[in-house]
């Protein structure tokens, strides 16, 4: 593991200005802000058009005009979040630099990431906390990877990412089940693949039901064992479809070079791992809940949290500590929600100055600790900002002597 310590730091970036490794791609400062910018309109806007053309086409024939003129506000929003803190960060850090007569260390990637952070404010408010929790999720990555010994055993660190991950999908599809019962006409605050529904109470009356021709207490109309078949079989395909969506664009270029790199990428076992975690994790929450149905003869939240903590089995067979602090911070934000936390601060903006603090975070320790950092950060800077951001950091790295870092 390479680490950059103050002592590396300072004989680097010793008498160096701005323009070696903050913006090396130009000269001068005011060029190279507006080169970062142009860059990351660029690389924004590609990004924000093909997720928000995936939003239009989700909705097929109930498209809306309203609906049509909502994303486009939002897709145009989101494409200045990349504009924003690109310019914000070069700004800061040539200002910086010249205030301090130098680089610094505890502040260099810091205080700027700190300030683009603001960007946030830019996107529309509903659509915030998908960023906000996508971010706070790779910074706690980058905090566990950085502190868990390197001789930790692997069996024993998923047993207990594994745990970790039960505890926090069993309370988390509790919220999720009290705020759809509870709270059904306000927009649920998270986003998941899979979502509890709503008790029976709140959708269908007793008597309803058993107007039917085989009552159970159960909140589906099919059979138990239908419909655990039908939901397992649809979520064993979306993991599908969504693993070989992340390989296609992970490695379009080079199935564009070569065709016959398609097979060798896509009919793989590690493929259908996630199609494999989807499928049970939705096959061990109905089957644990349908049984909890029929012994209480109801079905309440609590049964939302024993069936989310057993569905968290599934973990194991693809562990993805992205997927486990997902999880945790929106746990996190809906337990904010739901007990509405904000009334104790006002009109205070909490999660949007802790995205602040967490893109700061998340810079610094790509300097810090470059092979440890997020790779999910890493990736969605260097996209937003068409590879701006991997030219400053490799510009940096490779100005260190070999002989000082290993």
């Amino acid at each position: 593991m390479r680490t950059i310590t103050p002592e590396i730091f300072n004989i680097t970036t010793e008498g160096k200005p701005c323009r070696e490794f903050i913006h090396p791609w130009s000269p001068t400062c005011t060029q190279g802000i507006v080169e970062m910018v142009l860059s990351a309109i660029k690389g924004s806007g590609k990004f924000s058009l093909a997720l928000h053309t995936l939003q239009l086409l989700s909705k097929g024939k109930n498209l809306t005009k309203q609906h049509v003129k909502y994303v486009a506000e939002s897709a145009i929003r989101m494409t200045l979040l990349g504009p924003g803190i690109g310019l914000i960060f070069v700004g800061i850090s040539c200002l910086q630099i010249k205030l301090c007569g130098g680089y610094v260390y505890q502040i260099c990637m810091s205080v700027p990431g700190f300030f683009s952070g603001a960007a946030i404010f830019l996107m529309q408010k509903a659509k915030r906390h998908y960023v906000i929790s996508a971010f706070s999720s790779g910074a706690l990555e980058t905090f566990l990877t950085c502190y868990t010994p390197l001789n930790a055993g692997r069996q024993c660190y998923l047993k207990t990412q594994t745990f970790f991950f039960m505890v926090v999908n069993g309370a988390f599809l509790y919220l999720m089940k009290l705020w759809k019962t509870n709270k059904a006409d306000k927009i649920l605050p998270e986003i998941w693949f899979y979502s509890p529904s709503a008790e029976i109470s709140a959708k269908k009356t007793t008597e309803d039901r058993r107007k039917s021709i085989s009552y159970h207490p159960c909140n589906h109309l099919n059979s138990c064992f239908r419909s655990i078949l039908k939901e397992t079989s649809n979520y064993f395909w979306f993991g599908t479809i969504l693993e070989v969506l992340r390989i296609t664009v992970s490695n379009f270029r080079t199935m564009i070079r070569n065709p016959r790199t398609i097979i060798k990428f896509i009919f793989k076992k590690s493929t259908l791992k996630l199609a494999a975690f989807a499928s049970l994790y939705v096959f061990l929450y109905k089957v644990t809940n349908c049984l909890q149905c029929r012994l209480s003869g109801k079905d309440d939240a609590t049964n939302a949290l024993v069936s989310g903590f057993v569905s968290g089995l599934s973990y194991y067979i693809h562990p993805n500590l992205s997927l486990a602090l997902t999880a945790f911070t929106n746990l996190i934000h809906i337990s904010w929600k739901y007990f509405n936390v904000n009334r104790y601060f006002g009109e205070f903006s909490t999660s949007e100055v802790t995205f602040m603090f967490v893109v700061g975070f998340l810079f610094h320790y790509r300097m810090r600790v470059p092979d440890r950092c997020s790779r999910f950060f890493i990736n969605i800077i260097s996209l937003a900002t068409s590879g701006r951001s991997d030219e400053m950091f490799e510009a940096f790295l490779n100005s260190i002597p070999t002989t000082m870092i290993s």
